[in-house]
């Protein structure tokens, strides 16, 4: 930390920020903290310690979205003062203050969590399955080692049962469970045998069952017409267009690429991030005409990467499947459209069209190709939504008698 040395430089940090496009926001948000750096200048003996005593002292923790703003401002300042590292949207590895899980684990732990990642690669498993497996089971093993627990021989049943309930309530659920139980068996056949005392103590989790939130039709109707206004750009109208017909992860979407498109046979061919099998889309006028007003008028002629949608900010470096989650989401609040927290994002196009396609009576087989489910058990969370056919499977009572007082309220 070398506040005078900043003082004379910072001008060149927010310039860059400017001429790079960076949003008010951010520039607002760093020029803040380094008015309060200068204030308190003498204060603070490192960036961390600023850190820490600014987010006290200002009573904000977790994941509020404030906290995330002040956290990235004081990196982008420290590691413009410190490395010299100008902000490109990436995270900058030496001022990340937070350790992980797994960078705070022993070395017998860190082993097992390094074999996982090894077979990970030699089985071909997406970079994102190992990445969320290494994060699980990582926080699994730290939660032991703070329980003192630093070899699994040492490992109690009430410590594992502990990860996942506390307090009399579940703070994990049968997702975390099987993550954990399937990277457990990983392991152990790698050679880790002594794991199989941890895979015993694993509690039982009973399976929830998942009500989804479905986009109604008139929600449908409003969003189809919003995006006939010029109230959502070229760009995004081709996204939600691509979302909305097809039923596309967000992920999926990102990656779209120029191959990906048969112009002269009308079709979408893809692989599926999250499963890595093929998919192939009709290329309906509905689609194909947002994305060829964005190719021909709106994205930038002079980048050359492969994905067809680009950042408005930064248009060299690829989209991400987040990015379009926000787009969806902003354009639901266009549209007064307020799904519950957690169920507003692109899915809820891709449950609208799973379950306007039950309705229709569309066979099972035809609705799991189009999503681009593995198994056709997929769908039955979907079936849940579909009112108009579980109605059929009520039973008519009209021919036993009940007393009028059993449906006062």
């Amino acid at each position: 930390m070398d506040i005078p040395r900043l003082k004379k430089n910072y001008q060149v940090l927010i310039k860059y920020m400017e001429d790079a496009g960076f949003g008010r926001v951010a520039i607002g948000s760093v020029k803040v903290r380094l008015r309060l750096l200068f204030e308190h200048e003498g204060e603070y003996v490192s960036y961390e310690d600023f850190y820490s005593r600014f987010i006290s002292s200002e009573g904000i923790t977790g994941n509020n979205k404030r906290l995330r703003y002040y956290r990235t401002s004081v990196r982008t300042i420290q590691a413009f003062d410190e490395y010299g590292h100008l902000p490109n949207r990436l995270k900058f590895a030496p001022v990340q203050y937070r350790p992980s899980a797994l960078g705070s684990l022993n070395e017998y732990y860190h082993g097992i969590v390094e074999n996982y990642r090894s077979y990970g690669k030699k089985n071909a498993l997406s970079d994102k399955t190992i990445r969320v497996g290494v994060n699980a089971i990582s926080k699994f093993f730290h939660h032991l080692q703070n329980n003192g627990e630093h070899h699994c021989k040492d490992a109690t049943e009430s410590s594992v049962i502990s990860f996942f309930h506390a307090n009399g309530h579940s703070i994990r659920g049968y997702d975390y469970l099987n993550k954990i139980r399937n990277i457990l068996n990983i392991c152990i056949s790698c050679g880790h045998y002594e794991l199989t005392r941890l895979y015993t103590f694993l509690p039982k989790i009973k399976k929830g069952k998942k009500n989804y939130t479905v986009l109604s039709d008139s929600d449908i109707d409003i969003i189809k017409h919003e995006l006939t206004t010029n109230n959502v750009s070229i760009r995004d109208k081709a996204i939600i267009s691509s979302a909305l017909y097809t039923g596309m992860r967000a992920s999926d979407i990102a990656n779209l690429s120029f191959e990906d498109i048969d112009w002269e046979n009308d079709l979408i061919t893809f692989i599926q991030s999250k499963t890595g099998q093929p998919v192939a889309l009709p290329l309906l006028a509905s689609i194909g005409n947002p994305i060829s007003d964005y190719l021909l008028n709106s994205r930038p002629e002079e980048k050359h990467l492969p994905n067809i949608f680009l950042n408005h900010t930064s248009p060299c470096t690829p989209m991400k499947g987040d990015t379009i989650g926000n787009i969806v989401r902003r354009l639901f609040a266009k549209c007064d459209i307020n799904p519950p927290i957690g169920q507003n994002g692109i899915r809820l196009f891709r449950r609208y069209l799973a379950t306007k396609a039950l309705r229709n009576g569309d066979a099972p087989t035809v609705i799991s190709s189009i999503l681009g489910h593995t198994c056709r058990e997929s769908l039955n969370s979907y079936i849940d939504t579909d009112v108009e056919h579980l109605r059929e499977c009520g039973l008519d009572i009209s021919m036993y008698p009940v007393g009028e007082e059993v449906f006062d309220v």
